[in-house]
């Protein structure tokens, strides 16, 4: 009888896979010892099964927690399991079982060198990595495959979609060559204004030395918002009071000016502009400066201030002043001869602005601009 129950206990326990139960085990001779053994037995694989349990927990929630695709392959590229933990999948698992291989689920191209490359892992032992592009719900997507081998003869591959990655590395490498463009233009730009500077040497005339000297100072006007671009961080933006402090001071130390006797004040804060707007604004800075330092302080001292300011409908207003003699009343400066202020007018003109000349104890040169809009450009 005791040992028809201990058979019986044994075959519940087995069918139902139930370790935490035990057989009856009372009494002293043969029979409880063995149930005394097999509870033991039964201890040890109840304790080993809730270690299992908890190690298959802990590898599903880290798989849950995954991004990543896994795949498990045959040699043949038949898919004998695969997990997509993502909602921007490509597949999505099946309700029942279905046999399915590579050239189901990447273009046939892809799917060779899928294949090649589990050749090699299985023959090597070693991880192999391939990286392809495919189109996805309408965009092209970029993946990196890992595998490594996982039996006799398949392997665990584990997709990664790397688009954003690939993205802000092209990114970055654009951004190089962006910088790159901008060193080389400024560094043309000194060249051309010291060529200028070395030209203007073989000539006396005082308007001829003067003209070279303009164009000198255009041309490093330029060469300066190109490293100010090449110095930020920002590549599409020039924070404008750093440009402006800048320039001004080339103009001083070009025009010989003493810093202790005209004072520049420069009231930007917080500005950027796209190169498209702030190399013409420099420019129309640099002639009318340049005109101040020229015409406008009969004992070589003074003061300019320069100031921009956010204006109505997105616009902006640029203030140049100085304290000197004033302009002319019999002298047009938007109609004249002047090729400096010619080119301030046309310079105005690009930035779709309007420029108005104020004789008020001194000289005041109010211009509204736009700012052009800048697209980052494809090279």
């Amino acid at each position: 009888m005791r040992l028809k129950r201990l058979q019986n206990d044994i075959r519940d326990i087995g069918k139902d896979e139930d370790f935490s139960r035990r057989v009856f085990d009372e009494g002293d001779d043969e029979l409880a010892s063995l149930g005394e053994s097999i509870n033991y037995m039964l201890e040890s694989l109840e304790r080993a099964q809730n270690l299992v349990v908890t190690r298959d927990n802990t590898i599903k929630a880290i798989l849950q927690l995954m991004p990543d695709m896994m795949f498990q392959i045959k040699r043949d590229g038949k898919i004998l399991n695969y997990k997509l933990s993502t909602d921007k999948c490509i597949y999505e698992s099946p309700e029942a079982d279905s046999s399915i291989t590579l050239d189901d689920v990447v273009p046939a191209d892809i799917a060779k060198q899928g294949l090649d490359i589990i050749d090699r892992a299985l023959e090597t032992n070693k991880m192999q990595t391939m990286q392809y592009t495919i189109p996805v719900k309408g965009d092209m997507r970029d993946f990196e495959l890992r595998l490594v081998v996982n039996g006799e003869d398949e392997v665990l591959a584990v997709v990664k979609d790397i688009t954003e990655i690939k993205q802000a590395e092209e990114m970055h490498r654009k951004d190089l060559l962006l910088k790159e463009i901008h060193h080389r233009v400024k560094n043309n730009l000194q060249i051309i204004s010291s060529m200028l500077r070395l030209q203007s040497r073989k000539f006396t005339e005082k308007e001829t030395v003067e003209a070279f000297r303009k164009s000198q100072d255009r041309a490093r006007s330029m060469a300066i918002a190109h490293e100010k671009m090449y110095q930020s961080s920002d590549l599409e933006n020039i924070e404008l009071r750093s440009y402006v402090e800048t320039l001004t001071g080339y103009l001083l130390n070009n025009y010989g000016c003493d810093p202790e006797n005209i004072k520049i004040d420069i009231k930007i804060k917080n500005l950027t502009q796209g190169i498209d707007t702030a190399i013409p604004l420099g420019l129309i800075i640099t002639e009318i400066v340049s005109n101040s330092f020229k015409h406008a302080f009969r004992d070589h001292s003074g003061k300019i201030t320069i100031d921009i300011l956010p204006d109505e409908n997105d616009d902006h207003l640029l203030m140049i002043r100085d304290d000197g003699i004033g302009f002319p009343e019999d002298i047009d400066p938007l109609n004249t001869d002047s090729l400096g202020m010619q080119l301030v007018v046309s310079l105005v003109e690009q930035l779709e602005g309007s420029i108005e000349l104020i004789r008020d104890n001194g000289t005041e040169f109010r211009i509204k601009f736009k700012e052009l809009s800048y697209k980052r450009r494809d090279y």
